[in-house]
């Protein structure tokens, strides 16, 4: 089973019929859309920098560091 152009054929420990893929590759894009209507929304309305690269956000942006 290839996903995203990764072998995922270590998860299954027999092999699967060509249907069978296609369900697991059908029901894996049904996830990944419920995924991404929860976190794409999060991440545009917190703003990239700021999840992905907070020591970059300016310091008076920031709370001060805990001693």
């Amino acid at each position: 089973m290839i996903f995203l152009g990764l072998d995922l054929s270590f998860l299954t420990t027999s092999p699967i019929s060509a249907r069978q893929n296609d369900f697991l590759t059908c029901l894996t894009s049904v996830y990944l859309q419920g995924a991404s209507g929860i976190i794409f929304p999060i991440i545009k309305g917190e703003g990239v920098r700021q999840m992905f690269f907070p020591v970059m956000v300016p310091a008076y942006h920031r709370s001060p560091p805990v001693a």
